[in-house]
């Protein structure tokens, strides 16, 4: 179409007709600024289909979400960060501790401890590694 406008601008020119060479010139102006304006709405309408897929997305995981020991579970996949979740709508999959029974978030930084024996048999092993050592340093000191 723009084309086609811009044939008959240039045939109005040729043909030596100033009005009809202005009123198609300023045709032409309209046809490019309408566009422009028909490709920002078609870029804000794929914006708005994004976040409303994200929105739905959301929802969905709403749904399925549960709260148990200190963090959120999407069906028995978890833990997910509480803070990040509730405060910036983020949903974060936190990193669980070597057999402490805890994890943290890698975004906040929160720790949680979602499975309390596993975390006492943790500390517990923690405690008579440092007494053994302690023992030990005394001896060498």
């Amino acid at each position: 179409m723009l084309d086609n406008l811009k044939d008959a601008v240039k045939l109005a020119r040729t043909v030596g007709n100033a009005d009809l060479y202005q009123k198609l010139n300023a045709v032409q102006t309209d046809f490019l600024e309408l566009s422009e304006k028909a490709r920002e709405l078609q870029e804000e309408n794929d914006q708005l289909r994004e976040q409303l897929r994200q929105k739905d997305r959301m929802d969905e995981l709403l749904a399925k979400r549960t709260h148990r020991n200190n963090a959120y579970w999407i069906d028995d996949e978890g833990p997910y960060c509480t803070c990040c979740w509730d405060a910036k709508g983020q949903i974060v999959r936190m990193i669980a501790h070597a057999h402490a029974g805890g994890a943290e978030c890698p975004a906040c930084k929160t720790e949680v401890t979602y499975d309390p024996a596993a975390s006492e048999r943790y500390s517990q092993a923690v405690s008579e590694t440092m007494k053994r050592l302690g023992r030990r340093r005394n001896r060498f000191w």
